[in-house]
């Protein structure tokens, strides 16, 4: 989670550290990418942007405010 600096509100941000990975595994992170700049739905957390710095994907995501699925699911179980 972070806070933007510019209006205040929380992110989730997600990096992906393509330092040691194999080709084929840094072109799944960037399918990952591409894959939820077009997912849209009330179900599914909000994609806002990614970018690119030190050869990490940063993905920038709606902060869910209840936290993760897994944790719900086990609160359930």
């Amino acid at each position: 989670m972070y806070r933007s600096k510019l209006d205040g509100n929380k992110y989730a941000l997600k990096e992906i550290d393509l330092t040691f990975m194999p080709e084929k595994d840094k072109k799944n992170a960037n399918n990952e990418v591409q894959f939820l700049r077009v997912l849209k739905g009330p179900t599914i957390v909000t994609f806002y942007e990614s970018f690119t710095s030190d050869n990490k994907i940063y993905i920038v995501m709606e902060y869910a405010i209840r936290g993760n699925l897994d944790s719900a699911i086990q609160q359930k179980i």
